[in-house]
């Protein structure tokens, strides 16, 4: 029995510190490269990473993706699942990392699957925003049902497609891909609440067709939302969307 408690407590000990740094990451991250004319956004839940660069000139994507990540050895790991550039996902990205307040440094290579091999060496800042008291909605949402209907359409069920919705105290990301595979969109941005409304606004890309306004409402491990797109020539429709929390990943301790 002894043996067993001083297996546990040192399982403990050495957990604890991977916690806490993981807790630390939780966020959302920037880094802006004025040189090279590239924005990227990176959103961490307790168990899943988006990522998001853009070309900061021309306000168009140039990679996204989505996985769960682990701290192992020292190393700041992520699991790919889908993205929009071609890749070996069957191979983690492990980068050497460091954090210094708000600053995330990332460093190592991703190869392609065309053979080419970019050196990262990437320096994120954690946003400082007012977090928005919706606890109950940050984390990594999974897509179950989409119905929606405007003026020009018919109440449609659009759940051909793997959405995946990472949510920040201040942020949102959605990264989605076809039932095929195929890499479908990607879009964040930030939210803020009205009374019992939550209003969504897209920056990257920047949402030229107006915004987004919803109501959330909890039912165990899942979440409604149902809101209305108000789009900028005064058109609108409405919709409900569906989502199921994806379950706790723990830290790897390797």
């Amino acid at each position: 029995m002894k043996i067993k408690l001083l297996f546990s407590v040192l399982l403990l000990v050495l957990y604890l510190p991977l916690l806490a740094q993981t807790q630390v990451l939780v966020g959302t991250w920037v880094m802006e490269d004025k040189q090279a004319g590239t924005k990227e956004m990176k959103i961490i839940t307790p168990t899943h990473v988006g990522f998001m660069v853009m070309d900061s000139k021309k306000d168009t994507l140039m990679y996204a993706g989505f996985g769960t990540y682990s701290i192992e050895n020292g190393k700041y790991v992520e699991y790919i699942e889908f993205a929009n550039y071609q890749g070996d996902k069957s191979k983690p990205l492990a980068f050497d990392y460091k954090l210094e307040g708000d600053t995330f440094h990332q460093t190592g290579a991703v190869t392609f699957a065309d053979g080419r091999t970019v050196i990262v060496n990437n320096v994120f800042t954690k946003v400082k925003l007012p977090a928005q008291n919706l606890q109950q909605i940050v984390g990594t949402w999974q897509m179950v049902s989409m119905q929606s209907e405007g003026k020009d359409e018919e109440n449609t069920d659009n759940t051909k497609m793997k959405l995946m919705r990472i949510i920040s105290p201040t942020h949102w990301m959605d990264i989605a891909q076809t039932v095929d595979g195929k890499f479908s969109y990607a879009l964040a941005g930030t939210y803020t609440t009205k009374a019992d409304k939550i209003i969504a606004q897209s920056q990257i890309p920047a949402m030229a067709n107006g915004r987004v306004e919803v109501t959330s409402r909890l039912t165990g491990d899942k979440i409604t939302f149902t809101g209305i797109h108000r789009q900028t020539d005064g058109s609108a429709h409405t919709f409900t969307d569906v989502f199921q929390k994806v379950a706790f990943k723990k830290v790897s301790i390797k």
